[in-house]
């Protein structure tokens, strides 16, 4: 019996590390380790590009082992901030629970961003790495360090036009084959 409870207590150690899940602090905006532009910007189509902001734009992570197998975050999106704040080009994010990466993995990353009025047409920033910080490290390390600025760009109408058009052709094609 002596040998059995510190047996048991070993074992409840071992699974309960082994379920520990990661997290991450989902934002744009902070305290970081390094300098860098982390906001995310919008061109209208016009060439030039401005730091986001509005309501109807939300951005979610997506993370993985590779970015090959990137996967959507099962919380909501985290919706930009009305125009009228002092910090354009952020969201309002949260923490996020890494589920199946504990301390000391690296996850490949990605943010997508969209305008819900218009969800066909999203951004996604470059994939970049995260390493899960042990529970109880300095808030710092929980930042995405490693993500960089990136830039909304919502297509020329020509495009779209001619998306279309391509579209509608192949559709009167394939139906006079038939």
């Amino acid at each position: 019996m002596k040998k059995l409870i510190p047996f048991l207590m070993l074992m409840a150690a071992g699974i309960s590390s082994a379920l520990a899940q990661g997290t991450v602090t989902f934002v744009n905006s902070g305290n970081f380790p390094t300098t860098a532009d982390r906001l995310v910007y919008f061109d209208p189509g016009t060439g030039v590009a401005v730091p986001l902001v509005g309501t109807n734009f939300v951005a979610q992570l997506f993370f993985g082992d590779s970015a090959t197998s990137l996967q959507a975050h099962t919380a909501a999106p985290s919706r930009f901030r009305v125009p009228t704040t002092l910090s354009p080009g952020t969201w309002s994010g949260a923490t996020r629970t890494l589920t199946g990466f504990g301390t000391g993995s690296t996850v490949v990353m990605q943010v997508r961003v969209w305008d819900e009025n218009n969800p066909s047409i999203v951004a996604n920033s470059a994939t970049f790495n995260y390493t899960v910080p042990a529970p109880g490290s300095p808030a710092q390390q929980f930042l995405m360090d490693n993500f960089r600025m990136f830039t909304y760009v919502v297509p020329e109408p020509s495009v779209i036009g001619l998306g279309l058009l391509g579209a509608g052709a192949l559709f009167l094609l394939r139906r006079r084959k038939a």
